[in-house]
């Protein structure tokens, strides 16, 4: 029977629990302290940092970062990259909310974990988190956009750690909103669902996590496409101008994707065919590779920040072609993710896969606050799996 311990408990005894908690005292006076008021209560600032960013990004379109004001090796204009986006207050205030919601919802999930019953920590947890975060002082677009996909990832968290299928599920289902986490756990979860080859109540959770993909993919699609919103026309308005996207190759390219998340699906149910552990990773990188020519309103981060580097070591390489090089390498770390589930030993391939995919990420300076928000949710992932082998 597991013994009821309170708050002062976790915070005197586990170091996974203190470390967090200092950190986001700390955090909270940077908040009130440091952050202007200005920076965090003017809406007009958001546009105009986005404004800026484009600018100084997009002036050439077929060199990437060409106006960066930095040195040409290669070296030096990472840590050039790195220092100018660490000088970027709405970075800055993205990575802070990435931060404290991971952070809160851990610490008072593991808090109830042992008082209350598995939804009741999650709703407390998910509620408190989501007040904690400094984008509560910022009610704007900002809130409405990264807010939302960082509780879908908690959720999932949350879930993950109470073994919850339903919170699992309904977190997963946001992927087309929670970026690079939310399409490596989603796709990752199916592949093993598909290569367990188990009855069909595995096969309602993968419906599950690939059908919820469609409509709310979609309405997120036309709410950005009709949305009378002028931050969220001027953002389109942005990504249109500097890639020539428009609103209905956005939903071809989402269709294309969902194709590919239901190939697996389709090709076992019907052609009754096994999957081996290549044909699911094959799948998986198929489907990332599909998704990144997927562009919403956040994906143009991601897609210019990988391989950024080599437009400034080739001036000459096309944009779409940096596209390629930024899905291969997205590609692999699909396929790492699929074998991270699909083997045992779960927190040994935890370690290889993180440390191949977050090194890629240190030529990505862009979506630094992104990867280290999932570092540490695999990092928890590992812990946990590591803990249940030993057990």
């Amino acid at each position: 029977m597991t013994k009821n311990r309170g708050i002062a408990y976790y915070l005197t005894q586990k170091w996974w629990v203190t470390l967090p908690a200092c950190l986001f005292i700390i955090h909270l006076a940077w908040v009130v302290f440091v952050l202007p008021n200005e920076v965090i209560k003017d809406e007009i600032f958001f546009l105009a940092v986005a404004q800026h960013f484009v600018a100084l990004n997009f002036n050439n379109w077929s060199t990437l970062a060409i106006n960066y004001p930095l040195p040409q090796p290669p070296l030096l204009f990472i840590m050039g990259s790195w220092m100018f986006h660490f000088s970027n207050p709405l970075i800055m205030l993205r990575m802070a909310n990435c931060l404290v919601m991971f952070l809160t919802l851990t610490i008072v999930f593991k808090a109830l974990a042992d008082h209350a019953d598995g939804k009741k920590a999650l709703v407390i947890a998910a509620v408190v988190s989501l007040l904690c975060n400094p984008y509560m002082q910022l009610i704007s677009v900002l809130f409405y956009t990264d807010t939302f996909y960082l509780l879908m990832v908690a959720i999932f968290l949350a879930g993950f750690l109470n073994s919850q299928l339903l919170w699992k599920s309904w977190g997963g289902m946001m992927a087309p909103l929670v970026r690079q986490f939310g399409i490596t756990y989603n796709l990752g979860r199916v592949a093993e669902l598909v290569l367990q080859n188990k009855p069909r109540q595995n096969w309602k959770e993968a419906l599950v996590l690939l059908g919820g993909l469609v409509p709310l993919g979609l309405i997120f699609l036309f709410w950005c496409g009709v949305s009378p919103s002028p931050e969220i026309q001027a953002k389109m308005a942005m990504i249109r101008q500097t890639h020539g996207y428009f609103y209905w190759q956005n939903v071809i390219y989402y269709i294309a994707a969902t194709a590919f998340w239901l190939l697996p699906v389709v090709v076992v149910v019907f052609m009754k065919k096994k999957f081996s552990p290549r044909d699911g990773a094959i799948f998986v990188a198929g489907a990332i590779l599909a998704f990144i020519f997927y562009p919403t309103g956040n994906l143009y981060h991601e897609s210019i920040g990988t391989l950024g580097i080599f437009h400034r070591l080739y001036n000459h390489f096309p944009w779409h072609l940096n596209k390629l090089f930024y899905a291969f390498f997205v590609g692999l770390g699909g396929i790492f993710f699929a074998d991270f589930y699909l083997t045992p030993s779960i927190h040994r391939q935890f370690k290889i896969w993180g440390l191949f995919f977050f090194g890629l990420q240190l030529i990505n300076p862009l979506c630094w606050d992104k990867y280290i928000l999932e570092l540490l949710i695999l990092v928890i992932m590992g812990l946990v799996s590591t803990t249940r082998e030993s057990a």
